[in-house]
């Protein structure tokens, strides 16, 4: 009966166990994962940065736990870490969080209560509530106010609108706390138009007794509407030296971080007065206007360049370009392709010119201009007018340039414009203009140049001039080394003389052997550094250089055994002493070549200023199908020649034909493109140039970047005997050919050559010198169609924001024809072009022909 008993409280005590263990594992595992704020309640100081940790116990979140929104907080995550601890047993993992804090509104902030997914699923953290109230630096209660301040100032006094005036942002800081900048000022300059912040500039103060540190930022803006404007205030993050921790020489500055806010300003914008002349277009502040004509003399179809240019410092971003000008009916007038450029980072200070290119179809005297443009001078508060020269123009008749007549067909290239210029009388009887308005003839055969050297690549095959000078200056210096070695002459009397020691011991007749003695003798006296004239026994012993007298006794010795046996009839040299003068030789030192003297001044130093100083490929042939485009099969020809340029895009040929070919489809846009391609990779030949200005005028758009080869400059007539990849190879040349001139310099100052060397070293010099500047400038006339890389827009496109067609909220330009620009990539079939002005768009491929390689 006990026994039964006790079974039965044995088995209730075990499943009351079990119940109580399951229990116990059951609610450990709800209670395991918690998460929650550490601080959750506390006070902080406005504006100032304070850490606040997220701690995970039990759990790890699935990303960064992304805290609620809330108006005046920034919570930004600095860190994360984590701990694992163990009690009695029991192990705890807490993963932690540590956020920078900053709060920007005084009174009570509270962060609710949110969810983060974790692998243990859905974790609530608790919310957490603060007093925020005034910012104080470090542990002795100063204010933040009182240590540090900010402002934006702008002009006391009223601005015109469209002015642009100064504004600038200045911080004031105590100098005691060490501040630093922690980064860019944050200020949104709306309703304003600003520049960005010019470069910090710091000064010293003495304010309220105590010296401050001033850092002021620069900028300028514009306000463009009349009224009282309130400025929107601006943010700087300063971190504060507040302290230190640790002492002596492991002492640390202890930092805190603080948001400056400046406050609220404002600015008085005045409007412009009511009496604004006719054609004022709302351009305020300072310009200068100029106009040109080139040339001046002109036959008629021949191109005239019309240039107006403004520059000067004001409202730019509202200024949307020049008014129209007013010519003859007897010019036909090319869209002008208008280019503004603005000084580097800035907004306010630039140039707009705008080239408007007229060809004249009578002869006779022109009168372009005077052109006057109106502005707000805000300095004198009234509006002025500036106004171009009056310029005399004189068509001559004889056509020298293809040009449409007037019953031409096609695209007539231009936009007719009349106005209050005339033309005088004209003869009753007019000469006969000649023909011009066809396609020449095609060119027979195909011939490839190269397309232009990148610029790293230029750069690199020009610094392998001065690897190769390296190398020449090293063989000179080292020779030269070698020639002045003081121990040269004595190194190579030893060595004779073990050869001479050596010719003694074998069988030889007196004859032999005299010679032999005599030739130690001279080697020895140089060994010993004594002149020949001194080659006695008591001469040697008064001038040898030997200090130790036994050493000295045993070399009087063996020259006494000489003289014996050179001067006496019978006399003969002592057994062994050949082997005694060997040894005498070898014991003798020597020191050996230095290549240190390799660097000393007369090897290497004087022409490290030389140095500081600088910083063909044969043509492939093939076939073209000329007999389709004689036979009239124009269409079969431009597939062919098409085909061509996909395996060889610089056949210039093949270019020049494919143009013609396009032309007689009445394809005028692309054909001008490939014409230009032609012309660049040939420049030179006067046909491509016929085919190139034709193609142009009846397709109706000039390339900013070669209309002026169509009037050549000097500058331009001399860069069209090459093509811009020519070019840069001429700059490779002239830098081999400056290091060549170094190079015979160098060998001149080492003694080699003859007298003419330095007069050919500064000739070759002076060309080298001539040949850069000639070609750097000639490829600079090229501007951006000498990028291998560079295309032509030959119909009017639109460039877009992203690669493609789709209805999208993507922003578009358009795009005229002859734009050139470079292509940065490709995707599919577009591609992303960078313009000049630092512009960059996409374009479908098909828009654009490649000047030089397909793309």
């Amino acid at each position: 009966m006990r026994h039964l008993r006790f079974n039965r409280f044995f088995s209730t005590g075990i499943v009351a166990a079990a119940i109580f263990g399951l229990g116990f594992l059951f609610t450990s595992r709800l209670n395991a994962q918690t998460a929650q704020w550490n601080p959750d309640r506390g006070s902080l100081g406005s504006s100032q940065t304070s850490e606040l940790q997220l701690v995970f116990e039990g759990c790890t979140p699935s990303s960064n736990p992304q805290p609620p929104s809330i108006p005046g907080l920034t919570l930004e995550l600095a860190g994360t870490s984590q701990n694992i601890q163990t009690f009695n047993g029991s192990v705890t993992r807490r993963i932690i969080f540590t956020y920078l804090i900053r709060p920007s509104q005084r009174g009570t902030l509270r962060i609710p209560v949110f969810e983060v997914p974790t692998d243990k699923g859905l974790v609530r953290v608790g919310a957490a509530e603060f007093e925020v109230g005034d910012a104080t630096v470090g542990q002795s209660g100063t204010s933040l106010d009182s240590i540090v301040q900010s402002r934006i100032q702008v002009p006391t006094q009223s601005v015109w609108a469209g002015e642009v005036f100064p504004i600038s942002h200045v911080l004031t800081v105590a100098r005691r706390y060490g501040a630093q900048l922690a980064g860019p000022i944050e200020w949104s300059s709306s309703p304003l138009t600003a520049e960005e912040w010019g470069k910090l500039e710091t000064s010293e103060a003495m304010i309220g007794g105590e010296m401050r540190l001033l850092v002021t930022n620069r900028s300028r803006a514009v306000a463009r509407s009349p009224g009282t404007i309130t400025l929107q205030p601006a943010q700087q993050l300063v971190n504060l030296q507040t302290g230190t921790s640790m002492f002596g020489v492991f002492a640390r500055p202890t930092m805190e971080q603080y948001t400056i806010t400046s406050p609220a300003s404002t600015l008085v914008v005045k409007p412009l007065p009511a009496n604004a002349p006719a054609g004022f277009n709302g351009a305020v502040g300072d310009f200068v206007l100029t106009s040109k004509v080139v040339p001046s003399t002109a036959a008629v179809g021949e191109p005239i360049t019309w240039t107006l240019e403004l520059a000067g410092t004001g409202n730019w971003t509202d200024i949307s370009g020049l008014p129209s000008r007013e010519v003859s009916r007897d010019f036909r007038v090319v869209q002008p392709q208008p280019k503004r450029t603005n000084k580097e980072n800035t907004l306010f200070d630039a140039s707009y010119v705008e080239d408007v290119v007229l060809i004249p179809t009578r002869p006779g005297t022109y009168t372009l201009g005077p052109y006057q443009w109106s502005y707000f001078d805000p300095k004198t508060g009234t509006y002025k007018s500036i106004t171009s020269e009056r310029v005399t123009l004189t068509v001559t008749g004889l056509a020298n340039a293809p040009v449409p007549s007037s019953s031409a067909t096609g695209h007539s290239g231009g936009n007719e414009r009349a106005g209050s210029l005339s033309a005088p009388a004209q003869p009753a009887v007019q000469p006969p203009a000649l023909p011009n308005q066809i396609p020449g003839e095609p060119i027979a055969g195909s011939d490839t140049v190269r397309s232009p050297f990148s610029l790293r690549a230029v750069a690199v095959w020009a610094s392998l001039s001065l690897v190769a000078l390296a190398v020449l200056w090293f063989a000179l210096a080292l020779r030269r080394a070698r020639l002045t070695d003081p121990h040269r002459a004595e190194r190579e009397a030893q060595l004779r003389l073990r050869l001479t020691l050596k010719a003694l011991k074998s069988p030889s007749d007196s004859k032999q052997r005299r010679a032999l003695l005599r030739a130690w003798q001279r080697d020895s006296l140089i060994l010993l550094k004594i002149p020949q004239a001194s080659a006695t026994p008591r001469n040697l012993q008064r001038t040898s250089r030997i200090k130790d007298k036994e050493v000295l006794a045993t070399w009087l010795g063996l020259w006494t055994d000489v003289d014996r046996m050179l001067y006496s009839a019978s006399a003969t040299l002592a057994a062994g002493w050949e082997d005694r003068a060997l040894a005498e030789v070898d014991r003798f030192p020597i020191p050996g070549f230095s290549f240190v003297s390799l660097f000393t001044p007369k090897n290497l130093l004087p022409f490290v200023a030389c140095i500081a100083a600088l910083l063909a490929l044969t043509p492939l042939r093939g076939a073209t199908p000329l007999d389709s485009y004689r036979e009239g099969k124009f269409s079969e020809a431009q597939q062919a020649w098409s085909e061509r340029i996909n395996t060889a895009p610089t056949d210039w040929i093949a270019r020049h034909n494919l143009s013609l070919a396009l032309g007689q489809q009445d394809r005028w846009g692309e054909a001008a493109a490939q014409a230009s391609a032609a012309f660049l990779q040939q420049p030179s030949n006067a046909a491509v140039r016929w085919n190139w200005a034709l193609a142009l005028t009846r397709a109706g758009y000039r390339p900013a970047e070669i209309n002026a080869f169509l009037s050549p400059s000097p500058l331009h007539r001399g860069a069209q005997y090459l093509s811009p990849a020519a070019w840069k190879i001429c700059l490779i040349v002239a830098a081999w050919g400056l290091a060549g001139g170094v190079g015979l310099l160098l060998c001149h100052s080492f003694g080699i050559g003859r007298s003419w060397t330095r007069l050919s070293a500064y000739l070759v010099g002076v060309l080298a010198v001539l040949l850069g500047v000639s070609s750097y400038a000639s490829v600079r006339a090229y501007g951006a169609t000498a990028d291998r890389n560079a295309v032509m827009v030959w119909r009017p496109a639109v460039l877009r924001s992203i690669p493609t067609m789709a209805d999208t909220t993507q922003k578009t330009t358009p795009l005229p024809a002859g734009t050139v620009a470079v292509v940065e990539k490709s995707f599919l079939k577009w591609h992303r072009l960078h313009f000049s002005n630092g512009q960059t768009g996409w374009v479908p491929a098909s828009d654009t022909v490649a000047l030089w390689n397909l793309k």
